[in-house]
Protein backbone atom coordinates (compact mmCIF):
# COMPACT_ATOMS: atom_id res chain seq x y z
CA UNK A 1 0.00 0.00 0.00
CA UNK A 2 1.32 3.42 -1.02
CA UNK A 3 1.80 6.35 1.64
CA UNK A 4 1.14 9.57 0.40
CA UNK A 5 3.50 12.30 1.54
CA UNK A 6 1.03 14.89 2.98
CA UNK A 7 2.90 18.82 3.24
CA UNK A 8 1.35 20.79 6.43
CA UNK A 9 1.86 24.71 6.13
CA UNK A 10 0.61 26.86 8.96
CA UNK A 11 1.90 30.51 10.31
CA UNK A 12 4.30 29.12 12.93
CA UNK A 13 3.94 29.40 16.32
CA UNK A 14 -0.21 30.70 16.76
CA UNK A 15 -0.84 27.15 15.05
CA UNK A 16 1.61 25.09 16.47
CA UNK A 17 -1.54 22.81 18.07
CA UNK A 18 -3.41 23.16 15.30
CA UNK A 19 -0.33 21.69 13.10
CA UNK A 20 0.70 18.93 15.11
CA UNK A 21 -2.80 17.74 15.68
CA UNK A 22 -3.67 17.65 11.42
CA UNK A 23 -0.25 15.97 11.43
CA UNK A 24 -0.80 13.12 14.02
CA UNK A 25 -4.30 12.46 12.28
CA UNK A 26 -2.08 12.05 9.01
CA UNK A 27 0.18 9.38 10.55
CA UNK A 28 -3.24 7.60 12.08
CA UNK A 29 -4.52 7.66 8.23
CA UNK A 30 -1.09 5.74 7.44
CA UNK A 31 0.33 8.62 5.82
CA UNK A 32 3.62 10.71 6.03
CA UNK A 33 3.03 14.46 7.43
CA UNK A 34 5.60 17.03 6.84
CA UNK A 35 5.60 20.42 7.92
CA UNK A 36 8.16 23.25 10.57
CA UNK A 37 8.40 20.53 13.20
CA UNK A 38 10.93 19.25 10.94
CA UNK A 39 12.52 22.69 10.15
CA UNK A 40 11.59 25.57 12.28
CA UNK A 41 9.84 28.73 11.34
CA UNK A 42 10.40 29.67 7.53
CA UNK A 43 13.11 32.26 6.75
CA UNK A 44 14.79 33.28 3.30
CA UNK A 45 17.65 31.17 4.39
CA UNK A 46 15.54 27.70 4.24
CA UNK A 47 12.80 28.18 1.81
CA UNK A 48 14.91 26.31 -0.95
CA UNK A 49 14.74 23.31 1.54
CA UNK A 50 11.27 23.76 2.20
CA UNK A 51 10.48 23.62 -1.39
CA UNK A 52 12.20 20.87 -2.06
CA UNK A 53 9.94 18.80 0.12
CA UNK A 54 6.91 20.56 -1.31
CA UNK A 55 8.14 19.20 -4.70
CA UNK A 56 8.58 15.88 -2.58
CA UNK A 57 4.86 16.03 -1.11
CA UNK A 58 1.39 14.21 -2.71
CA UNK A 59 -0.68 17.17 -1.27
CA UNK A 60 -0.05 20.06 0.29
CA UNK A 61 -2.85 21.71 3.61
CA UNK A 62 -2.93 25.25 4.58
CA UNK A 63 -4.04 26.20 8.10
CA UNK A 64 -5.37 29.63 8.15
CA UNK A 65 -5.96 31.66 11.27
CA UNK A 66 -5.79 34.93 12.42
CA UNK A 67 -2.45 36.02 11.34
CA UNK A 68 -0.61 36.20 8.14
CA UNK A 69 2.46 35.32 9.59
CA UNK A 70 6.13 36.69 8.69
CA UNK A 71 7.29 38.56 6.24
CA UNK A 72 10.40 38.20 3.54
CA UNK A 73 11.95 41.51 2.82
CA UNK A 74 12.33 40.76 -0.64
CA UNK A 75 9.07 39.94 -1.92
CA UNK A 76 7.42 41.51 0.85
CA UNK A 77 5.10 38.37 0.95
CA UNK A 78 4.72 35.92 4.29
CA UNK A 79 6.68 32.73 3.84
CA UNK A 80 3.40 31.02 4.63
CA UNK A 81 1.89 32.71 1.46
CA UNK A 82 5.42 31.61 -0.73
CA UNK A 83 4.75 28.18 0.74
CA UNK A 84 1.51 28.12 -0.97
CA UNK A 85 2.46 30.06 -3.89
CA UNK A 86 4.89 27.13 -5.04
CA UNK A 87 2.47 24.45 -4.26
CA UNK A 88 0.48 26.06 -6.30
CA UNK A 89 2.88 26.28 -9.11
CA UNK A 90 3.70 23.25 -9.58
CA UNK A 91 0.04 21.94 -9.33
CA UNK A 92 0.22 19.46 -6.21
CA UNK A 93 -3.80 18.97 -4.77
CA UNK A 94 -3.66 21.76 -2.37
CA UNK A 95 -6.46 21.84 0.87
CA UNK A 96 -7.04 24.54 2.74
CA UNK A 97 -8.84 25.14 5.98
CA UNK A 98 -9.81 28.60 7.37
CA UNK A 99 -10.28 29.80 10.84
CA UNK A 100 -13.78 30.86 11.46
CA UNK A 101 -14.76 33.87 12.74
CA UNK A 102 -10.81 34.45 13.03
CA UNK A 103 -11.56 38.55 12.98
CA UNK A 104 -12.92 37.84 16.57
CA UNK A 105 -9.92 35.64 18.27
CA UNK A 106 -7.86 37.06 20.87
CA UNK A 107 -5.16 39.52 20.52
CA UNK A 108 -2.87 37.11 21.03
CA UNK A 109 -3.98 35.14 17.91
CA UNK A 110 -4.49 37.87 15.31
CA UNK A 111 -2.49 40.29 13.26
CA UNK A 112 -4.08 43.94 14.64
CA UNK A 113 -1.94 45.80 12.08
CA UNK A 114 -3.88 47.06 9.01
CA UNK A 115 -1.54 46.02 6.39
CA UNK A 116 -1.51 42.80 7.89
CA UNK A 117 -5.14 42.25 7.94
CA UNK A 118 -5.65 43.19 4.45
CA UNK A 119 -2.50 41.02 3.23
CA UNK A 120 -4.47 38.12 4.93
CA UNK A 121 -7.73 38.77 3.59
CA UNK A 122 -6.15 38.63 -0.29
CA UNK A 123 -4.11 35.99 0.99
CA UNK A 124 -7.37 34.09 1.80
CA UNK A 125 -8.86 35.20 -1.39
CA UNK A 126 -6.42 34.27 -3.70
CA UNK A 127 -6.70 30.29 -1.62
CA UNK A 128 -9.52 29.95 -2.26
CA UNK A 129 -9.64 29.00 -5.56
CA UNK A 130 -12.05 27.54 -8.05
CA UNK A 131 -12.15 23.60 -7.94
CA UNK A 132 -10.22 23.36 -4.27
CA UNK A 133 -11.33 22.25 -1.55
CA UNK A 134 -11.43 24.67 1.44
CA UNK A 135 -13.38 24.06 4.94
CA UNK A 136 -13.99 26.25 7.90
CA UNK A 137 -13.16 25.47 11.23
CA UNK A 138 -13.78 26.70 15.09
CA UNK A 139 -11.79 24.07 17.32
CA UNK A 140 -9.00 21.55 17.32
CA UNK A 141 -11.49 18.63 17.03
CA UNK A 142 -13.47 20.15 14.20
CA UNK A 143 -10.24 21.00 12.01
CA UNK A 144 -8.92 16.92 12.52
CA UNK A 145 -11.83 15.82 11.57
CA UNK A 146 -12.42 17.80 8.53
CA UNK A 147 -8.85 18.05 7.26
CA UNK A 148 -9.04 13.92 7.88
CA UNK A 149 -12.45 13.53 5.75
CA UNK A 150 -11.34 15.98 3.32
CA UNK A 151 -8.09 14.09 2.48
CA UNK A 152 -9.78 10.65 2.06
CA UNK A 153 -11.96 12.73 -0.15
CA UNK A 154 -9.04 13.87 -2.32
CA UNK A 155 -6.98 10.72 -2.29
CA UNK A 156 -9.61 8.76 -3.52
CA UNK A 157 -10.24 11.29 -6.52
CA UNK A 158 -6.74 11.86 -7.25
CA UNK A 159 -4.49 8.71 -6.31
CA UNK A 160 -3.67 7.81 -9.78
CA UNK A 161 -2.02 10.62 -10.34
CA UNK A 162 -0.17 10.84 -7.13
CA UNK A 163 3.42 9.31 -6.55
CA UNK A 164 3.64 7.83 -2.93
CA UNK A 165 5.94 6.04 -1.62
CA UNK A 166 6.65 2.32 -1.09
CA UNK A 167 8.51 -0.32 0.36
CA UNK A 168 11.82 -1.02 -1.31
CA UNK A 169 11.09 -4.51 -1.06
CA UNK A 170 7.99 -3.94 -2.65
CA UNK A 171 9.00 -1.86 -5.80
CA UNK A 172 9.99 -4.04 -8.11
CA UNK A 173 9.98 -1.55 -10.96
CA UNK A 174 13.14 -1.16 -13.15
CA UNK A 175 13.66 2.05 -12.07
CA UNK A 176 12.95 1.92 -8.06
CA UNK A 177 15.88 -1.30 -8.26
CA UNK A 178 18.13 1.35 -10.23
CA UNK A 179 17.52 3.73 -7.68
CA UNK A 180 18.22 1.62 -4.73
CA UNK A 181 21.70 0.49 -6.40
CA UNK A 182 22.79 3.91 -6.85
CA UNK A 183 21.52 4.81 -3.03
CA UNK A 184 23.78 1.76 -1.98
CA UNK A 185 26.71 3.13 -4.27
CA UNK A 186 26.23 6.42 -2.37
CA UNK A 187 25.99 5.03 0.92
CA UNK A 188 29.30 2.89 0.29
CA UNK A 189 31.27 6.06 -0.89
CA UNK A 190 30.43 8.31 2.15
CA UNK A 191 31.57 4.92 4.23
CA UNK A 192 34.75 4.75 2.35
CA UNK A 193 35.64 8.83 1.97
CA UNK A 194 36.06 11.17 5.04
CA UNK A 195 33.70 14.50 4.86
CA UNK A 196 35.34 16.90 2.40
CA UNK A 197 35.39 19.50 4.81
CA UNK A 198 36.89 18.12 7.37
CA UNK A 199 40.15 16.91 5.52
CA UNK A 200 41.77 14.64 7.71
CA UNK A 201 40.54 16.40 11.19
CA UNK A 202 38.00 15.35 13.74
CA UNK A 203 38.21 17.20 16.33
CA UNK A 204 35.78 19.64 17.90
CA UNK A 205 37.10 22.91 16.15
CA UNK A 206 37.25 21.06 12.92
CA UNK A 207 33.77 20.30 13.72
CA UNK A 208 32.77 23.49 14.07
CA UNK A 209 34.18 24.80 11.48
CA UNK A 210 32.87 22.61 9.00
CA UNK A 211 29.59 23.18 10.21
CA UNK A 212 30.00 27.21 9.51
CA UNK A 213 31.72 26.60 6.65
CA UNK A 214 28.44 24.31 5.48
CA UNK A 215 26.12 26.83 6.80
CA UNK A 216 27.31 29.36 4.50
CA UNK A 217 27.65 27.41 1.48
CA UNK A 218 23.79 26.19 2.16
CA UNK A 219 23.35 30.39 2.10
CA UNK A 220 25.22 30.76 -0.70
CA UNK A 221 22.85 31.15 -3.98
CA UNK A 222 24.83 29.34 -5.95
CA UNK A 223 24.37 26.33 -4.01
CA UNK A 224 21.88 24.17 -5.81
CA UNK A 225 18.58 21.77 -3.71
CA UNK A 226 20.79 18.55 -3.93
CA UNK A 227 23.87 20.68 -2.42
CA UNK A 228 21.81 22.04 0.03
CA UNK A 229 20.51 18.56 1.55
CA UNK A 230 23.92 17.45 1.45
CA UNK A 231 25.20 19.99 3.47
CA UNK A 232 22.66 19.75 6.22
CA UNK A 233 23.34 16.38 6.62
CA UNK A 234 26.79 17.03 6.46
CA UNK A 235 26.53 19.36 9.16
CA UNK A 236 24.28 17.22 11.34
CA UNK A 237 26.54 14.57 11.31
CA UNK A 238 29.53 17.31 13.05
CA UNK A 239 27.66 18.40 15.13
CA UNK A 240 26.00 14.93 16.58
CA UNK A 241 29.94 14.82 16.82
CA UNK A 242 30.19 17.44 19.15
CA UNK A 243 27.56 16.75 21.44
CA UNK A 244 29.52 12.74 21.92
CA UNK A 245 32.95 14.59 21.97
CA UNK A 246 31.19 17.07 24.41
CA UNK A 247 30.05 14.26 26.80
CA UNK A 248 33.22 13.16 27.09
CA UNK A 249 34.81 16.68 28.01
CA UNK A 250 36.87 17.15 24.96
CA UNK A 251 35.04 20.02 24.10
CA UNK A 252 35.27 23.76 25.31
CA UNK A 253 32.09 25.55 27.03
CA UNK A 254 32.54 27.92 24.39
CA UNK A 255 32.67 26.17 21.54
CA UNK A 256 29.70 23.86 22.80
CA UNK A 257 27.44 26.85 22.90
CA UNK A 258 28.74 28.34 19.57
CA UNK A 259 27.65 25.16 18.14
CA UNK A 260 24.22 25.09 19.76
CA UNK A 261 23.77 28.43 17.66
CA UNK A 262 25.11 26.68 14.80
CA UNK A 263 22.33 24.42 15.44
CA UNK A 264 19.76 26.79 15.31
CA UNK A 265 20.68 28.39 12.86
CA UNK A 266 20.26 24.93 10.79
CA UNK A 267 16.49 25.06 12.79
CA UNK A 268 17.67 21.73 14.26
CA UNK A 269 16.52 23.18 17.68
CA UNK A 270 16.63 19.54 19.91
CA UNK A 271 19.84 19.65 18.80
CA UNK A 272 20.82 23.30 19.74
CA UNK A 273 19.19 22.33 22.78
CA UNK A 274 21.18 19.50 23.79
CA UNK A 275 24.58 21.49 22.82
CA UNK A 276 23.09 24.43 25.07
CA UNK A 277 22.73 22.33 27.70
CA UNK A 278 25.99 20.73 27.58
CA UNK A 279 27.42 24.23 27.77
CA UNK A 280 25.94 24.84 30.67
CA UNK A 281 26.96 21.50 32.65
CA UNK A 282 30.84 22.43 31.69
CA UNK A 283 30.43 26.27 32.12
CA UNK A 284 27.12 27.10 34.67
CA UNK A 285 26.97 31.15 32.76
CA UNK A 286 23.72 33.19 32.89
CA UNK A 287 23.85 32.83 29.09
CA UNK A 288 24.45 29.76 28.73
CA UNK A 289 21.06 28.79 31.46
CA UNK A 290 19.13 31.38 29.49
CA UNK A 291 19.77 29.72 25.87
CA UNK A 292 19.18 26.70 27.27
CA UNK A 293 15.86 27.46 28.94
CA UNK A 294 14.66 29.43 25.94
CA UNK A 295 15.29 25.89 24.05
CA UNK A 296 13.63 23.91 26.42
CA UNK A 297 10.61 26.32 26.12
CA UNK A 298 10.43 26.02 21.75
CA UNK A 299 11.16 22.31 21.79
CA UNK A 300 8.88 21.49 25.09
CA UNK A 301 11.51 18.93 26.01
CA UNK A 302 14.67 18.42 28.74
CA UNK A 303 17.39 17.30 28.89
CA UNK A 304 20.27 16.30 31.82
CA UNK A 305 23.77 15.05 32.08
CA UNK A 306 23.35 12.12 33.83
CA UNK A 307 26.72 9.33 34.76
CA UNK A 308 25.84 5.78 33.23
CA UNK A 309 28.11 2.82 33.30
CA UNK A 310 31.39 5.26 33.55
CA UNK A 311 31.06 7.68 31.04
CA UNK A 312 28.01 10.67 30.52
CA UNK A 313 24.84 10.23 28.72
CA UNK A 314 22.06 12.80 27.61
CA UNK A 315 19.26 11.71 29.39
CA UNK A 316 15.71 13.36 28.21
CA UNK A 317 12.98 14.05 31.11
CA UNK A 318 9.60 12.79 30.86
CA UNK A 319 8.08 15.99 31.74
CA UNK A 320 5.01 16.94 30.07
CA UNK A 321 6.09 19.64 27.02
CA UNK A 322 3.76 22.18 28.77
CA UNK A 323 5.21 21.25 32.58
CA UNK A 324 8.57 22.04 30.88
CA UNK A 325 8.15 25.06 29.22
CA UNK A 326 6.34 26.55 32.57
CA UNK A 327 9.39 25.62 34.63
CA UNK A 328 11.42 27.34 31.70
CA UNK A 329 9.73 30.76 32.13
CA UNK A 330 9.47 30.16 35.42
CA UNK A 331 13.53 30.14 35.79
CA UNK A 332 14.00 32.57 32.83
CA UNK A 333 11.98 35.36 35.12
CA UNK A 334 14.10 34.80 38.25
CA UNK A 335 17.54 35.34 36.13
CA UNK A 336 15.91 38.68 34.61
CA UNK A 337 14.87 39.77 38.54
CA UNK A 338 18.66 39.21 39.57
CA UNK A 339 20.07 40.60 36.06
CA UNK A 340 22.35 43.17 36.47
CA UNK A 341 24.18 45.39 33.80
CA UNK A 342 25.32 44.54 30.95
CA UNK A 343 23.63 40.99 31.52
CA UNK A 344 20.60 42.57 31.76
CA UNK A 345 19.75 42.42 27.70
CA UNK A 346 20.45 38.49 27.55
CA UNK A 347 18.06 38.22 30.34
CA UNK A 348 15.07 39.73 29.19
CA UNK A 349 15.63 39.33 25.71
CA UNK A 350 15.38 35.58 26.47
CA UNK A 351 12.61 35.85 28.96
CA UNK A 352 10.63 37.69 26.51
CA UNK A 353 11.28 35.21 23.88
CA UNK A 354 10.43 31.96 26.39
CA UNK A 355 7.24 33.93 27.10
CA UNK A 356 6.39 34.35 23.04
CA UNK A 357 6.77 30.82 22.94
CA UNK A 358 4.30 30.17 25.79
CA UNK A 359 2.00 31.74 23.74
CA UNK A 360 -0.38 32.90 26.63
CA UNK A 361 -1.12 36.15 27.90
CA UNK A 362 -0.35 35.17 31.21
CA UNK A 363 3.61 34.62 30.43
CA UNK A 364 3.85 37.73 29.05
CA UNK A 365 1.64 39.66 31.97
CA UNK A 366 4.07 37.62 34.50
CA UNK A 367 7.00 39.07 32.45
CA UNK A 368 6.04 42.40 32.90
CA UNK A 369 5.16 42.25 36.33
CA UNK A 370 8.64 40.88 37.44
CA UNK A 371 10.29 43.67 35.01
CA UNK A 372 7.81 46.12 36.80
CA UNK A 373 8.85 45.36 40.36
CA UNK A 374 12.74 45.26 39.46
CA UNK A 375 12.26 48.63 38.47
CA UNK A 376 10.39 49.98 41.32
CA UNK A 377 12.53 48.63 43.72
CA UNK A 378 15.52 50.32 41.83
CA UNK A 379 14.10 53.60 41.71
CA UNK A 380 12.44 53.69 45.59
CA UNK A 381 8.78 54.16 43.66
CA UNK A 382 5.42 52.44 43.80
CA UNK A 383 4.50 50.18 41.24
CA UNK A 384 2.10 51.65 38.57
CA UNK A 385 -1.54 50.83 38.91
CA UNK A 386 -2.26 50.12 35.23
CA UNK A 387 -0.30 46.44 35.48
CA UNK A 388 -2.52 43.59 34.59
CA UNK A 389 -0.57 41.23 36.81
CA UNK A 390 1.93 41.95 40.06
CA UNK A 391 4.42 39.70 41.43
CA UNK A 392 2.25 39.09 44.50
CA UNK A 393 0.32 37.56 42.12
CA UNK A 394 2.97 34.98 41.10
CA UNK A 395 3.53 31.95 43.45
CA UNK A 396 7.06 31.66 42.81
CA UNK A 397 7.91 35.00 43.42
CA UNK A 398 6.31 34.43 46.89
CA UNK A 399 9.42 35.63 49.54
CA UNK A 400 11.76 37.18 46.48
CA UNK A 401 14.56 39.35 48.19
CA UNK A 402 13.67 42.60 46.09
CA UNK A 403 16.27 44.27 48.19
CA UNK A 404 19.31 43.18 46.18
CA UNK A 405 17.65 45.45 43.13
CA UNK A 406 17.83 48.35 45.57
CA UNK A 407 20.09 51.25 44.24
CA UNK A 408 21.06 49.86 40.96
CA UNK A 409 20.84 51.44 37.75
CA UNK A 410 17.55 51.33 35.36
CA UNK A 411 18.63 50.58 31.69
CA UNK A 412 16.75 51.58 28.82
CA UNK A 413 16.52 48.40 27.68
CA UNK A 414 14.37 47.24 30.90
CA UNK A 415 12.00 49.67 30.17
CA UNK A 416 12.01 49.21 26.53
CA UNK A 417 11.20 46.00 27.40
CA UNK A 418 8.25 46.86 29.70
CA UNK A 419 7.08 49.11 26.35
CA UNK A 420 7.31 45.70 24.14
CA UNK A 421 5.23 43.72 26.61
CA UNK A 422 2.19 46.52 27.21
CA UNK A 423 2.37 46.56 23.00
CA UNK A 424 1.35 42.84 23.12
CA UNK A 425 -1.05 42.82 25.66
CA UNK A 426 -3.38 45.81 24.58
CA UNK A 427 -5.22 46.05 27.37
CA UNK A 428 -7.74 49.66 27.39
CA UNK A 429 -5.41 52.06 27.45
CA UNK A 430 -2.28 50.65 26.65
CA UNK A 431 -1.52 53.30 23.97
CA UNK A 432 -0.97 56.21 26.55
CA UNK A 433 0.93 53.68 29.10
CA UNK A 434 3.05 52.55 25.93
CA UNK A 435 4.53 55.89 24.90
CA UNK A 436 4.57 56.89 28.59
CA UNK A 437 6.98 54.09 28.76
CA UNK A 438 9.06 54.98 25.47
CA UNK A 439 9.98 58.37 26.57
CA UNK A 440 11.06 57.23 30.02
CA UNK A 441 13.23 54.36 28.08
CA UNK A 442 14.77 57.26 25.57
CA UNK A 443 14.87 59.71 28.51
CA UNK A 444 17.56 57.21 30.24
CA UNK A 445 19.26 56.29 26.79
CA UNK A 446 20.29 59.70 26.61
CA UNK A 447 22.39 59.08 29.52
CA UNK A 448 23.82 55.64 28.35
CA UNK A 449 26.59 54.75 25.78
CA UNK A 450 25.16 54.12 21.84
CA UNK A 451 27.76 51.29 22.03
CA UNK A 452 27.21 49.78 24.82
CA UNK A 453 26.32 46.19 24.19
CA UNK A 454 22.03 46.01 24.74
CA UNK A 455 22.27 49.95 22.46
CA UNK A 456 21.79 48.36 18.60
CA UNK A 457 19.09 45.31 20.20
CA UNK A 458 17.10 48.21 22.32
CA UNK A 459 16.91 50.42 19.13
CA UNK A 460 15.77 48.55 16.59
CA UNK A 461 13.41 46.57 18.76
CA UNK A 462 11.43 49.45 19.92
CA UNK A 463 11.18 50.55 16.09
CA UNK A 464 9.97 47.20 15.08
CA UNK A 465 6.84 47.51 17.87
CA UNK A 466 6.43 51.14 16.70
CA UNK A 467 5.64 50.10 13.15
CA UNK A 468 4.00 47.38 14.29
CA UNK A 469 1.48 49.27 16.38
CA UNK A 470 1.23 52.26 13.76
CA UNK A 471 2.76 54.52 16.55
CA UNK A 472 5.88 55.60 14.69
CA UNK A 473 5.28 58.99 14.09
CA UNK A 474 4.77 59.25 18.15
CA UNK A 475 7.73 57.48 18.84
CA UNK A 476 9.95 59.24 15.93
CA UNK A 477 8.92 62.31 17.49
CA UNK A 478 9.70 61.37 21.04
CA UNK A 479 13.40 60.20 19.95
CA UNK A 480 13.91 63.71 18.32
CA UNK A 481 12.98 65.22 21.79
CA UNK A 482 15.37 63.31 23.58
CA UNK A 483 18.02 62.40 21.74
CA UNK A 484 17.91 65.01 18.94
CA UNK A 485 18.32 62.44 16.54
CA UNK A 486 16.08 60.76 12.75
CA UNK A 487 14.87 57.89 12.67
CA UNK A 488 18.36 56.64 10.04
CA UNK A 489 20.73 58.34 13.07
CA UNK A 490 18.70 56.63 15.64
CA UNK A 491 19.47 52.87 14.31
CA UNK A 492 23.23 53.50 13.30
CA UNK A 493 23.79 55.91 16.51
CA UNK A 494 27.30 57.31 16.31
CA UNK A 495 27.30 59.89 19.18
CA UNK A 496 28.79 59.72 22.54
CA UNK A 497 26.37 60.91 25.06
CA UNK A 498 28.02 63.86 27.41
CA UNK A 499 29.35 62.97 30.55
Amino acid sequence: MRKFQVFVSSTFLDLKDERQAVSQNILELNHIPVGMEFFGAADREQMEFIKDEIRNSDYYVLIIGGKYGSIDAITGKSYTQLEYEYANDIGIPILVFLRRDRHSLPADQRDVDGTKISALDKFIDAASGANRIRDEWENLSELVTKSGNALNKEMNRTSSKAIGWVRADKATGLDAREKIFQLEQELEELKNNKDPLLGANDDPQSLYDAVTQSIARIQDSDTNDLERSKLRSAALRYLNKIVDLSLMGEVPANLAFNSGINASRLDMEVLALKLFTLAYYSQPLPSHRLATLHKQAETGSLYEVVEKDGGKILRKSTEQPGEVSQKALSEALFLAANATVPQCEIAYSQAWNISQQLRELEAVEQLLAVLAASKSVRASSSQPDWLPMTVDEIGEFVGFDWGRQTGRIIPAYLVGKMADCVAFLSFVGWRNVFLDLVEEALALHATESPMATWASNFRSGLLQTAYRTNLINEVEQLISVHLGEGLNDFLRPTKVPPL
